[in-house]
């Protein structure tokens, strides 16, 4: 009774994560041909261990953060994780600022998970612990990865989105995040520049696997005093040669990314300007 139990309380799982979006009981009361009772109760189960969350407007389920913290756990296991350490601790070194490898959530691309960290010497930091899950249309690890899915699959991802605001500069509508996706695409790296948390700037690439699939991104994060608009040109080069670095130990061919080769890290400017060519030493402080 155990085994069968368990098998119905998977089986929920399982039609949540291939589904293309929430579903309602009565949804995967047919699609499981399971009784409503049994429906709810898996369901309350999951919802209670934050596996599961429901829409209170629409009443229907999808998957919660919990699973993606799970999904996160797995990953960091993985051979990509041991694969990026010594890359991860040689931008620590280069850039004075804590280090990061992410990829996109299996179960939801809109949201990021950590699986790689490396943390910088400074005594305030950006401390994002493996297994933690953040929005990708407002981090820069988020944004490398969704530049670098494929067009159609771009569009399914984003097509009934909700972007969340979390500070004045986060963008919250598709046409905004589409085109700076396009920039970021041509560029090669992404900012988060103030985006998910207020005063927190970060840089981040994507790294590419031997077909030239983009498998994850690596980046830097650092209070806003320490990544200075000035500095981002010169850390943003140093991202990226660490991403090709590590591209190529996953078998991509060096110098090649998904299609034409991007190093434009000095095309980066801040709304005013003022400042955007100023040069700093890579480890520099402010």
């Amino acid at each position: 009774m155990r085994t069968r139990t368990l098998e119905r309380a998977l089986a929920v799982i399982e039609a949540l994560v291939a589904s293309e979006g929430p579903l309602g009981v009565s949804e995967l009361t047919r699609v499981l041909r399971l009784d409503k009772a049994t429906v709810f109760r898996i369901l309350a189960a999951w919802s209670r261990r934050g596996y599961v969350r429901q829409d209170p407007q629409t009443r229907r389920y999808d998957l919660d953060a919990g699973l993606l913290t799970l999904s996160a756990r797995v990953l960091s296991r993985m051979d990509l994780p041991q694969r990026a350490r010594p890359y991860l601790a040689a931008l620590v070194t280069r850039t004075g600022q804590s280090a990061h490898l992410a990829v996109l959530a299996p179960e939801n691309p809109l949201w990021t998970v950590y699986v790689g960290q490396e943390k910088g010497p400074s005594r305030v930091q950006v401390d994002i612990g493996i297994g933690h899950v953040a929005p990708a249309h407002c981090t820069a690890v988020g944004k490398a990865l969704l530049a670098g899915l494929p067009p159609d699959r771009l569009r399914a991802v984003l097509a009934d989105a909700r972007l969340t605001k979390f500070t004045p500069k986060t963008r919250v509508t598709l046409p905004s995040l589409e085109r700076h996706l396009a920039v970021v695409r041509r560029q090669g790296y992404a900012v988060d520049d103030e985006e998910f948390h207020r005063n927190i700037r970060c840089i981040a690439a994507p790294v590419r696997g031997r077909g030239g699939e983009v498998v994850a991104s690596i980046g830097i994060s650092g209070i806003a005093a320490d990544i200075p608009s000035g500095r981002i040109p010169p850390l943003a080069r140093v991202v990226v040669e660490t991403a090709a670095r590590l591209s190529e130990e996953l078998g991509h061919p060096a110098g090649r990314t998904g299609g034409r080769r991007h190093l434009t890290a000095d095309r980066w400017r801040t709304g005013s300007g003022r400042g955007a060519g100023r040069r700093r030493p890579v480890g520099g402080r402010r």
